[in-house]
Order: structure tokens, then sequence, then C-alpha cells
């Protein structure tokens, strides 16, 4: 998770990656990859939502619709 100077998510980086999320998502070769270089678009919904997993290592469900992809991630 990448941070701006008032401590706000503003983007983060695939470390590693699962084949359901490839599956799920028609995003692939991610890894090493920041959101926003893989959607310049990326409204930031993505990242406030990963924010609890990356931070405390917590399940937290969730959907977005990932438009011009039509598909859910």
């Amino acid at each position: 998770m990448l941070y701006d100077n008032h401590n706000t998510p503003i983007n983060d980086c695939f470390v590693e990656v699962s084949p359901s999320f490839e599956t799920q998502t028609g995003i692939t070769q991610v890894k090493g990859k920041t959101a926003r270089e893989i959607d310049p678009n990326n409204e930031g919904g993505f990242i406030r939502e990963l924010q609890p997993c990356c931070c405390n290592g917590r399940i937290h469900p969730f959907s977005i619709l990932v438009r011009g992809r039509g598909k859910y991630k």
C-alpha cells in the first residue's frame, strides 16, 4: 500500500497474485505493478477497500465493478 503525506492510501502494488484473482477480474500479468499502472482511470475504490487487508491482515470481502471490463474485482 502506498500513502500520501496525510497517510491516505493512494495506490497499491501487487506483490503476489493468485490465479483466482486473474480468473475473476480478467486482469493478468500484474505482479510488481501498481493499481494505477494497471488502470490509470482507477477511481480509488479498490485501493480504499484493500487497505484493511494490507494493513491489518484481516479478511475484508468486497466487490467493485471494473468499468470498461464488465467484471468485478
